[in-house]
């Protein structure tokens, strides 16, 4: 978030000062370079964490199959919405929206991204669609959207909380009991999880000890057993902008998931858990 991203994703940040004026943005790109902006994440410590090899590997295969160069931009997640809808480069790990297919283009889905329900206590929450979570408040990274059936839940069944963007105070105010559950991106952590018990148990024993606020560690939690959204996951530019290169990147996409060569990307950090 992870919009991966949610992404993060990997995560998805911070509001800005830029939108209240006519600023212009101008990162510091080589000639024709187009930006591509990942939403910055926090690390435990509130700072901005780096950009994951995964991440980079992929620019750098798109650059390779597509003869464009593609910069890396780290931005708070809602600015580099708006830059990219201003038409201003590329958004890495945008998901689909009702509202989002509006203002931006999307290429061809590079990744399906598998969100989680966590939830405080210690018995497993039964949740096996959106409709379990009828009436519950949820929280989710800020800026964040899932896909369609999230925007629809969210919506009509469920009420949503914005959560701070650092992976320590979310824990914090769940366990608080502020909320009775919230969506965690698998992808968050650069692994790829098959199972609600197999993300629970890297939380324990790889997250957990890395928070400075240790009771975190002693509290009951549980993950459902079956992630509760499927989301696809873009590059996306503003409506009728970069058409030629969209389409260059889509192609390359397409290629890449029928060689095999996008899976091995996005899933070749899992035998490589911190």
């Amino acid at each position: 978030m992870f919009d991966f991203l949610t992404w993060h994703s990997r995560q998805l940040i911070f509001a800005s000062l830029i939108f209240g004026g006519s600023s212009i943005f101008t990162p510091t790109l080589a000639q024709n370079s187009i930006p591509v902006y990942v939403g910055e994440v926090l690390d435990i410590h509130g700072r901005p964490a780096e950009v994951s090899r995964d991440i980079n590997e992929f620019v750098r295969y798109l650059e390779s199959e597509t003869g464009l160069s593609l910069k890396i931009v780290v931005l708070p997640w809602n600015r580099a919405k708006e830059y990219a809808k201003n038409g201003q480069g590329f958004l890495f790990g945008f998901s689909k929206s009702p509202e989002r297919i509006i203002d931006y283009d999307f290429s061809e889905p590079f990744w399906v991204e598998k969100i989680w329900l966590i939830s405080a206590g210690k018995k497993q929450v039964k949740v096996h669609s959106p409709k379990d979570l009828l009436g519950q408040i949820i929280g989710v990274e800020r800026g964040a959207s899932y896909g369609f059936e999230f925007e629809a839940a969210k919506a009509t069944i469920f009420k949503v909380d914005d959560d701070t963007l650092s992976m320590e105070r979310r824990f914090q105010k769940l366990f608080s009991g502020r909320n009775n559950g919230m969506l965690w991106i698998g992808r968050r952590l650069d692994s790829e999880f098959d199972s609600g018990a197999e993300l629970k148990a890297y939380l324990i024993k790889n997250l957990f000890p890395t928070f400075s606020d240790q009771h975190i560690a002693a509290q009951e939690f549980t993950v459902a057993y079956t992630p509760i959204f499927f989301d696809t996951i873009h590059f996306a530019c503003a409506k009728g902008k970069y058409q030629g290169e969209m389409t260059k990147i889509s192609k390359a996409i397409e290629h890449g998931k029928r060689s095999g060569r996008i899976k091995l990307i996005f899933t070749n950090s899992k035998a490589n858990l911190n």
